[in-house]
């Protein structure tokens, strides 16, 4: 999101609408790397009503679950004034492009930029369970219909993005072409800020990282996958390893701490310390979309990784010469022991991703490419 904002900024200032509440923490560093902008937060209103009626919405498949229980009525009606005289309206997420869709004009053009397709994600959600999960018969089943609602209430808002002025921005190829045909979408991929390339030997002990908004059910699914399942079969070759786990949690995740071994650390200031100090990044995702920033930032800091293919899917990598691909458990801890046991098959690895990120995943390229996307369309 940043970058995307950074790169609008350089095609000149812009007025900023932020869904959120005005003591947001995130309202006073917007206000700092952007001091040229107008920048407006608003609290989006939330629609009256027993939970039973926001369920029949889910149900009715008019709005995802996650938008049902906001009143985009309400919010339309306070913001409208946003969309006066405009050229182009960008909404950065689907919330944005709902609000977006309700106060544009007719001559209005529309830039919708999508780091997820939410319906492609939910459907392979569906086919998967979390491990070690306690979840009733009930439970699953309501998880069920709630998913396969959103799965068509998602289809149904991208279909609706066909009739009328607008440009959709995805991360990568996979993404493009889970969107209806006829939409006009463009690819801007994610990327990562290029550091130096600097001679890093395996630690003792080894150090297995897992980063990511551990909040996000795709990323915690994987790092109970990488503690429960993965780690005692790489123990049994390495028994000194330890795993990190990184990034905003709930509690979901507190009963897989288990120091030194394994660490939860939460929310982190500088995720550089810890890319620095691992020795190898593990991506054992079974469910995603859009393209992995932490492999990307892995490479750029020249970082090994192994992930399952759905882990870098969308990413331009080839298995063997970027990273290692393997997808079943003991495929991937096989491959975390050839990582931090062959010397020159790292090295090579680490070179040829970090030439990767030079190529095509640099952000300062990335961002000039969405500047003059938004000046042709302003």
């Amino acid at each position: 999101m940043w970058n995307f904002l950074h790169a609008i900024d350089a095609a000149g200032p812009a007025d900023l609408l932020v869904l959120e509440s005005p003591d947001d923490e995130a309202a006073d560093l917007i206000r700092s790397k952007l001091p040229s902008w107008n920048c407006q937060f608003q609290a989006v209103p939330r629609r009256g009503g027993s939970k039973l009626k926001r369920l029949a919405v889910i149900l009715q498949q008019r709005e995802p679950s996650g938008l049902a229980r906001f009143d985009f009525a309400a919010l339309a009606t306070t913001t409208s004034v946003v969309a006066e005289g405009r050229q182009l309206i960008i909404a950065i997420q689907p919330i944005a492009a709902v609000l977006a869709q309700r106060i544009r004009s007719e001559e209005t053009s529309l830039l919708v930029d999508l780091w997820d397709i939410e319906d492609a994600r939910l459907r392979r959600l569906m086919t998967i369970r979390e491990p070690g999960a306690r979840v009733t018969f009930p439970r699953r089943a309501w998880n069920w219909v709630r998913n396969s609602s959103d799965v068509r209430a998602w289809r149904r808002f991208h279909e609706s993005l066909l009739d009328i002025k607008v440009l959709v921005t995805v991360c990568s190829d996979v993404d493009r072409h889970a969107l209806p045909a006829g939409l006009k979408v463009r690819v801007v991929p994610n990327g990562a800020d290029l550091r130096s390339l600097s001679a890093h030997a395996v630690g003792d002990p080894p150090v297995i990282l897992f980063h990511g908004q551990l909040t996000y059910q795709p990323n915690a699914d994987a790092a109970r996958i990488l503690v429960d399942e993965i780690l005692p079969l790489v123990r049994h070759q390495i028994p000194d390893v330890r795993v990190r786990i990184v990034g905003r949690a709930d509690n979901r995740l507190t009963d897989l701490a288990s120091p030194p071994s394994v660490t939860v650390t939460g929310f982190v200031d500088d995720i550089e310390l810890e890319l620095a100090n691992a020795d190898i990044l593990v991506v054992p995702l079974r469910v995603g979309g859009g393209t992995r920033l932490k492999i990307l930032e892995a490479f750029s800091a020249g970082l090994p990784v192994v992930s399952t293919r759905i882990g870098a899917e969308g990413i331009d990598v080839i298995d063997r010469r970027h990273l290692l691909l393997a997808d079943s458990p003991a495929q991937i801890a096989a491959a975390v022991h050839e990582m931090l046991t062959d010397r020159s098959l790292r090295e090579l690895l680490r070179r040829e991703a970090h030439a990767l990120v030079v190529a095509k995943y640099d952000w300062r390229i990335i961002r000039e490419d969405v500047t003059d996307l938004v000046r042709q369309m302003a």
